[in-house]
């Protein structure tokens, strides 16, 4: 059963079916090869044959069938020895060059979730092959750039809910070894409301995040309104704050979800008051560069170190923890509108302002009309997909 398994496996692989091939085209071309050779040979004994009879001074007794099946047989024998070796040539020369696919097979095979960020190097491998390497540590490296931001991920979230509750299990354990004033019990009830509250913002923020996975109604979006709107929500804040909101607007539409695009605009728009100086400013400007659609929010505030700059849009990361806490964020805004873009196929990018502060940039690409729209999903549901499979190359020697 064994000796079949493998005699199943080897007749799959990349090596046998390459060799294969191989020989039968080598068989067809000495086949023609032969068989032109023998009529050729034929035809040149039947005409010598003629002519020997022809000849009155010669006497010439010529056995053409003979001769025909000694240059047939001795054809077959050349026809089955060149396809014999050639058929091992082939085989070997085929391994020979299906090797680093071999070699690749293996490392793949050795790859764990600790050894992900290691890139594969082959040597000596063609252009496709190598071609092939590189896809493949790039995918690599991203894995192990998500393991990493999925470990960060548990780390802050584990911390985060933790404090609070560490800080209330403090409380009533202090609480509770004597006997307290009505002051006292006010007091615990109103940490209590604070640190539930926290906990409850951080699970609002978490399940926002998850719920971001899908678009839900798809919609033309005229982002001049969805703006108009975030800043008259927060106009509020921002006279609390003592920050000035400048609206540089022009039409821009995109596809997407108005609601997914107004909760992403919003925490951005926020955060730029919140953590802004007294008597700053926020200015919006809405542009479109090459048909893209390109909003930019810059603040007057503290500003984005470069090396926070990728970090701030992982969950549960603050750049300044203290202010972070003191406005009740749970640091997963950032998180919640990358995502939310990503959906939407945009792109952020943070950059220094000028004198000071940070600036969003907020890039969607160009847009297609609603009815091309619907036509490329009648055509995408009218054809079917097809799959390419490629079967693993067996190292048989």
């Amino acid at each position: 059963m064994k000796i079949k398994e493998k005699v199943i496996k080897s007749t799959r692989s990349l090596r046998t079916q390459l060799t294969f091939l191989i020989v039968v085209l080598l068989m067809c071309c000495c086949a023609v090869l032969t068989w032109l050779v023998y009529r050729s040979t034929a035809q040149l004994l039947e005409l010598a044959a003629t002519n020997s009879l022809n000849q009155g001074n010669l006497s010439i007794v010529l056995d053409v069938a003979g001769i025909e099946r000694s240059i047939l047989s001795d054809a077959l024998a050349i026809l089955l020895f060149v396809v014999i070796g050639g058929s091992c040539a082939a085989y070997f020369l085929v391994g020979h060059y299906t090797k680093p696919i071999q070699k690749l097979s293996s490392h793949m095979k050795e790859i764990g979730p600790d050894s992900l960020a290691h890139p594969i190097e082959i040597d000596g491998a063609g252009e496709e092959i190598q071609e092939l390497v590189k896809s493949f540590n790039q995918m690599t490296n991203q894995l192990s750039e998500a393991f990493a931001m999925q470990s960060r991920f548990s780390v802050s979230a584990a911390h985060e809910l933790r404090t609070p509750l560490a800080v209330l299990q403090t409380k009533l354990d202090v609480f509770k070894k004597k006997d307290r004033e009505q002051k006292e019990y006010d007091e615990l009830i109103a940490t209590m409301e604070t640190y539930t509250s926290r906990l409850s913002a951080i699970i609002t923020s978490l399940l926002e995040l998850t719920e971001t996975s899908e678009l839900g109604e798809i919609e033309d979006v005229p982002l001049n309104s969805v703006i108009k709107t975030v800043v008259d929500d927060l106009e509020p804040i921002a006279q609390k704050n003592t920050v000035s909101i400048c609206v540089e607007s022009q039409p821009l539409t995109v596809r997407g979800n108005t609601n997914l695009l107004y909760r992403a605009f919003y925490n951005l728009v926020e955060n730029a008051i919140r953590y802004n100086h007294e008597e700053g400013s926020v200015n919006i400007t809405m542009t479109a560069e090459d048909q893209a659609s390109v909003i930019t929010i810059s603040d007057t505030g503290e500003g984005i170190t470069p090396e926070q700059r990728e970090l701030i849009f992982e969950p549960f990361y603050r750049v300044n923890k203290s202010r972070s806490r003191e406005f009740g964020g749970a640091g997963i805004g950032l998180s919640l509108v990358k995502t939310i873009l990503k959906r939407h196929n945009a792109t952020i990018t943070v950059d220094e302002n000028t004198p000071q502060g940070a600036v969003f940039t907020v890039t969607f690409p160009p847009t297609e009309s609603a009815d091309n729209v619907d036509d490329k999903k009648q055509l995408v549901e009218s054809t079917s997909s097809i799959a390419e499979e490629i079967d693993e190359t067996s190292s048989s020697e």
